[in-house]
């Protein structure tokens, strides 16, 4: 049971290595950018992480239910 799941994770955590070896092929010659790179990914998976939480989806639900109470189904924007 457990064992199989660590192969599982490591075994995922090749993979996702490799892609990110292929995905980033064509910056190997530039360490600023690979750099930069590295920095706006590791803010990309900060933010999705945070979206995807189920508490922070609910409040965000809650705060935009609550300010758009009398506004018609499918109404967009103000005008």
């Amino acid at each position: 049971g457990l064992d199989r799941l660590e192969h599982a994770a490591r075994s995922l955590d090749a993979d996702a290595a490799r892609l990110m070896e292929l995905e980033m092929a064509p910056f190997v010659g530039d360490p600023e950018v690979i750099k930069d790179m590295r920095s706006k990914l590791k803010e990309w998976l900060v933010q999705n992480t945070i979206r995807a939480d189920p508490m922070v989806r609910d409040a965000l639900g809650k705060s935009l239910q609550k300010r758009r109470v009398n506004a018609p189904a499918g109404a967009k924007g103000t005008k």
